[in-house]
């Protein structure tokens, strides 16, 4: 069986609503990406090449969804 798609979740890494988020999912055993947008581009990488997308080189699954909460 393949392993169940990740929700992204797309935030600042200090948000405490996004961290809400993302403890629930986690809780209910749903596989959680989240990419800091305000580390983003200084520090966090997003890229993309034929295979797919890229967070600092690791590659990103197919997402069931995608939880936006801040992108600055």
């Amino acid at each position: 069986a393949s392993p169940e798609r990740p929700v992204l979740i797309l935030a600042g890494g200090g948000d405490p609503q996004a961290g809400r988020v993302e403890r629930a999912l986690s809780a209910r055993g749903v596989p959680v990406v989240r990419l800091d947008t305000a580390a983003f581009p200084g520090s966090v990488r997003l890229t993309q090449d034929a295979d797919g997308y890229r967070i600092d080189g690791a590659p990103l699954p197919p997402v069931r969804s995608v939880y936006v909460r801040g992108l600055g």
